[in-house]
Order: C-alpha cells, then structure tokens, then sequence
C-alpha cells in the first residue's frame, strides 16, 4: 500500500506547484483514522492543527490513489458468484437510538385545547 502511495506522492508536484507539507504517513493516517474509528473531518483537523478542508482532500487523495491501483479494488459481482461458496466478513457494530417515550402529555395540541379541526356544518 505505501509503495502505491509513494509513487503517486512523487508524481504529484513534479512540475511546480506549492511543496508538499502532509507525509504520506500522515495522509494515511488521518484516512485511517476517518474509516476505522468513525471521526468527523472537523474532530481530526483539531488533533492535526489543519482546517477541515485539509483532511478532506488528504482522505480523498488516499483513496483515489489506493482505488487507481489494482491491487486494492474489490472484485465484481461476478467473482463472487462461483461454484464454490465464499463467507465474507463484515465489521458492523450496532448502536441503540435513543428516541422520546410516548405518554400522553406529547400529543397533538388540538386535541388538548378542546378545538376541532374541521368545523361542523
């Protein structure tokens, strides 16, 4: 993966341009921790000392440079489908929504003023 990183690093101001501050490292590093741990842009920006901005073109950089590569896309639908079963492994953790209790005291204000909602003819 840093190979692949490292050449397109290189290649990216090879003919001007402002120098490079972000390591490659770095980049990587602000992609990982956007992925793995579910941070927001704004929350890495304030431990990297950058603007949101700054880590979003980072995170955008490593996975253009990453999907550009061959070695690093999925395959198709189509491999998946073969003739011998294949498992795959999905990391998803679950987390409860607090939503509001129903009661009686959060109902409709019409109903509590007494007034109708459409009048009688």
């Amino acid at each position: 993966m840093r190979e692949s990183l490292q050449q397109a690093h290189g290649e990216l101001h090879q003919f001007g341009g402002q120098p490079i501050t972000w390591s490659i490292d770095d980049k990587l590093l602000i992609a990982l921790l956007y992925y793995r741990e579910y941070r927001t842009m704004e929350n890495i920006a304030i431990d990297f000392g950058c603007s949101k901005c700054t880590v979003f073109r980072a995170i955008r950089w490593v996975e253009e440079t990453l999907s550009a590569d061959g070695r690093f896309q999925l395959p198709g639908k189509k491999a998946l489908q073969g003739s011998e079963p294949k498992t795959a492994a999905i990391d998803v953790t679950e987390q409860p929504v607090e939503r509001p209790k129903k009661n009686r005291k959060c109902g409709i204000p019409a109903r509590k003023s007494g007034t109708r909602s459409s009048p009688k003819s």
